[in-house]
């Protein structure tokens, strides 16, 4: 089963298909430098998709955020690809992960 969702909810505007991210709310704060809080969020997510071998990601920043997904992929033989916005194109383009 494959996902598409957003990294994290209300950095950027993304595709009006995304209806589901790997972080629902921003990052508190408290937690802009806590690992394993992402990667505890990263868990949840994966825990609401049982059964999903591909996630594609559109990448709305905060590199941490993101190294906490790919962990959790990798961790979980997870195939990721991700898409990053093009600010010349005003599109996305695509980046195989894992």
């Amino acid at each position: 089963m494959t996902i598409f969702c957003g990294l994290i909810y209300g950095r950027h505007i993304l595709p009006d298909i995304i209806t589901d991210y790997v972080y629902p709310t921003d990052i508190p704060t408290v937690h802009i430098c806590d690992a394993a809080y992402m990667e505890r969020i990263c868990t949840e997510f994966f825990d609401r998709h049982p059964g999903a071998d591909t996630i594609c990601v559109y990448v709305s920043g905060f590199t941490p955020a993101l190294l906490a997904l790919i962990k959790g992929c990798v961790e979980r033989g997870i195939h990721l690809t991700a898409y990053h916005f093009d600010r010349s194109t005003r599109n996305y383009w695509k980046q195989e992960v894992i």
